[in-house]
This record gives structure tokens, sequence and C-alpha cells, in this order.
């Protein structure tokens, strides 16, 4: 079992994690995705807007990376990734975690939608097939924020320092993604579970 260390406003999570996804079709790893929240300072309306010249910057470079596994969009929103991933913890235990992964990936990176709010949470957990009642009443009691404490206690005692980290019996084995295309991803994953 790989546990993934990931946070949803990282642009190489979202590319890691469709290289992973590529991955399985040719050599099956079981993996848990373990939200890890890297900007816990960034207001709950979400942190500092991209400019216009950054956000096409960022996108000529996601895009490089990504190819046609990855399809990005300029993003200019920063999002307060909290009630995403604690959200993610309700999908779990609702046996939706791919889907609510993706679908927040996807609002962040293709549709540059803020997911800092409860509203927008349920918004896409309900897209999902998630009781957006029940999980907007978890968002606000905070249900899963203990466990958000827990895994960021985890990743910084195993001495983790970027995101995605992919890591084995304790143990880093790739971190990272920040310059690799998909097949020096490959590479990189064959070395390891090939």
């Amino acid at each position: 079992m790989i546990k993934v260390y990931f946070d949803f406003l990282c642009p190489f999570c979202y590319l890691g994690r469709g290289f992973w996804l590529k991955m399985q079709e040719e050599r099956p790893v079981e993996a848990e995705w373990v939200p890890w929240e890297i900007h816990p300072e960034y207001p709950p309306e979400g942190g500092p807007a991209k400019s216009d010249a950054k956000a096409e910057a960022d996108l000529k470079r996601y895009r490089a990376l990504g190819g046609e596994l990855r399809h990005f969009e300029a993003t200019h929103v920063s999002p307060n990734t909290r009630n995403a991933l604690m959200g993610l913890e309700f999908a779990r235990a609702a046996g939706r975690t791919d889907a609510y992964i993706e679908r927040v990936f996807q609002a962040i990176f293709v549709e540059d939608k803020n997911v800092s709010s409860v509203e927008a949470v349920v918004e896409l957990g309900s897209e999902v097939g998630l009781d957006g009642e029940a999980l907007g009443r978890s968002l606000r009691e905070g249900k899963y924020g203990e466990i958000l404490a827990e895994r960021d206690r985890e990743a910084e005692g195993m001495g983790l320092e970027v995101v995605p980290s992919f890591v084995q019996d304790g143990n880093l084995v790739l971190a990272g993604s920040t310059t690799m295309n998909f097949e020096e991803f490959r590479s990189k994953y064959l070395a390891v579970w090939g």
C-alpha cells in the first residue's frame, strides 16, 4: 500500500495523480491519497490571486508537463483547501474517494473555481453523489479536522517536504513531480514498483 500525500492546491499533485492513474493501467499498485494541507495560513476565502501574466506562464509550464494526460486552463484562484480536504475524508467514508478527488482537481485546474467555501465543496461533492446536506454539516462542525491534523503530524514526522510525496512502509520512495513529464514519471515509477 502506497500513501500519497497531496493537496488539491498543488498543480503537481494534479499532474502526479494523472500520471499515477495512467500507470495503473500498466502496473497497478494500491494507493491511498492522503490529504496534507500545504497552505493552512491562507485566509478562509483563499490566498493571493495570480496575475494574468503569472497564470499564463504557469499554464504553459503545466501543459508542457501534462501533455495529453492532464488538461489545464489558466488558473487565477489560490483556494484555501481545508474544506475540500475535509470533504475528501467525508467522500472516503462514503466510498466516493476517486470521483471526489478528480472533481475537485478539475474545478481548480480546469474551471478556475475557488473551492474554499463550504458551499463550493458541497456543490462539488453533490455532483459526485455525496449527500450534500450531510457533507455541509460535517464541514461546518469540523468533523474531519482532527484527521487532517493527524495527517499533518504524520507527514512532518516522516520529514516530508513536498507534495506529492509517495510513501511506502513509512519511507519516501518518490517525491514531487515538479519537472517530470509522464515518461519521466513512468521511468521512476517502474524503477520503484516495476
